[in-house]
């Protein structure tokens, strides 16, 4: 069963063994990981550029790793998840800090977690892992309730009758008592179905809290004819060119691409998965951004705005370009 540990950014990493030598002052401060998924951090914080995730340290003599500022998932390949939480206040609270967190995320553009309702964030007591599972389980069941969606699939089969077009070329001349034919079946099992059932499986594995679990089994059950992707990056490329008939699958087929994002750690064994991080400045510019359009409907709120100068006089040539986080 996957380990979860929950942390504050800024705070510390430590292996297992350190623990008796800890001087705890908070509990979102400093966890205490096993020795392969410190081992795996380890080895991210030395990669090129995640420098900015993680950083390795000395102290008293113990090897440490401090979180930098991002938040969201870490996952290592032995299933740990350690869950970074912004730092809000002194006294932290976790539900208080993941609260916070859903709600910024909710603000970030071509992602699905804009998705997540008042209801999900009443679920801020679980890990932000399962707050992700039930809302793409929140998805799959809309499009459950809806009907799965077939479509015409080509396909190649030896039949002692003729069915559809006979495929002379790829006829087997020894035993003309058989026939290979092509035809179209009207089927569950195409590729953006094989795309979320292969995140439902995923899931099934992944998720540990007991309600969750329990609409995984409904829905595994439900789409039980549905086959799974052999490769999902490519099959998510491939869907683009058909996403015009599946329109209501677009959310759930988000949440899919994010979560099955994980699955490079799972299959490679090597790698830890950072894909779920997000540093905490730009979350934060994004969420006062959309407050200002909401509330400011009288100004044209720009975001990152590059149009502007320090020194702007008529006549005169403009010096020093200035990148201001917002303008009104």
């Amino acid at each position: 069963m996957p380990q979860h540990f929950t942390i504050s950014e800024y705070g510390h990493i430590r292996q297992r063994i350190d623990y008796a030598l800890s001087e705890r002052v908070n509990t979102l401060s400093e966890v205490f990981v096993s020795e392969s998924a410190f081992a795996s951090l380890k080895q991210l914080a030395f990669k090129i550029n995640a420098d900015a995730v993680l950083s390795f340290t000395i102290q008293k003599g113990r090897e440490c790793l401090r979180v930098k500022n991002y938040v969201g998932l870490l996952q290592t390949p032995d299933g740990t998840q350690i869950e970074i939480l912004p730092k809000i206040a002194r006294d932290e609270n976790p539900i208080q800090a993941r609260m916070c967190l859903l709600k910024m995320l909710r603000h970030v553009p071509d992602l699905p977690f804009h998705t997540l309702t008042q209801a999900h964030l009443h679920h801020a007591n679980l890990p932000l892992w399962e707050v992700f599972v039930a809302a793409f389980i929140t998805e799959m069941e809309k499009l459950t309730q809806q009907g799965i969606q077939k479509s015409y699939i080509t396909v190649e089969d030896k039949q002692p009758f003729l069915r559809g077009k006979w495929l002379l070329n790829r006829q087997n001349h020894l035993h003309p008592e058989t026939l290979y034919v092509a035809h179209d079946e009207f089927l569950t099992d195409i590729l953006p179905n094989q795309l979320l059932k292969t995140c439902l499986l995923f899931l099934v594995k992944r998720s540990t809290h007991l309600s969750n679990q329990t609409r995984l089994r409904q829905l595994r059950f439900t789409w039980d004819e549905v086959g799974i992707s052999e490769n999902t990056p490519t099959d998510f490329v491939k869907i683009k060119g058909v996403m015009r008939h599946f329109n209501r699958y677009v959310k759930a087929l988000q949440w899919a691409k994010v979560i099955l994002s994980q699955q490079s750690w799972a299959n490679s064994g090597k790698d830890v998965n950072d894909s779920l991080l997000f540093p905490t400045e730009r979350l934060f510019e994004n969420y006062v951004a959309k407050g200002f359009k909401t509330y400011l409907t009288d100004f044209e709120v720009v975001y990152q705005d590059n149009l502007h100068y320090l020194i702007d006089e008529k006549k005169k040539k403009k010096q020093f370009s200035l990148r201001p986080d917002l303008v009104l």
